[in-house]
């Protein structure tokens, strides 16, 4: 008897740590944009990470967010789906986990100049089963496209 109620409350809490690992609110608040080119483009990539960094080497995790629409809409939610792609990359080691369903949205999406943007907004983003990625995002750093 005393075993059940030691194990019962630590099963609980076990369950509510690996949730609490599915859920990821806020997690990848900054951020770069670059061009999507070639077979997938023309649009916009938006890569999000948990750390502020100006450059665009792959550093991980991050999400990579595929946008088709040119230009980029503002104030409007842009579909995660079969045009706009999303991916939660967590290490190098691992294939990309593709998003089945989400919303994005950018409140600002401004030219600073030739090098550099100031882009913000949010997004949710769904696998098949689960909970959703969500959070709001900054973007102020550009990769040059090709």
């Amino acid at each position: 008897m005393v075993a059940l109620l030691v194990l019962l409350p630590l099963a609980a809490f076990m369950s509510a740590d690996e949730a609490a690992k599915q859920a990821s609110t806020n997690a990848y608040t900054y951020g770069f944009t670059t061009c999507l080119e070639g077979s997938d483009g023309p649009g916009t990539i938006l890569f999000l990470r948990p750390n502020p960094e100006c450059n665009s080497r792959m550093t991980y995790p991050y999400l990579e967010i595929d946008i088709r629409e040119r230009p980029v809409p503002i104030n409007q939610k842009i579909i995660i789906g079969p045009d706009n792609w999303a991916f939660r990359c967590l290490d190098a080691k691992s294939a990309c986990q593709q998003f089945s369903s989400g919303e994005l949205m950018f409140n600002h999406f401004e030219s600073v100049d030739k090098k550099g943007i100031h882009t913000d907004g949010w997004y949710e983003l769904r696998f098949p089963s689960g909970l959703p990625e969500t959070g709001r995002f900054t973007a102020d750093c550009s990769a040059p496209c090709a």
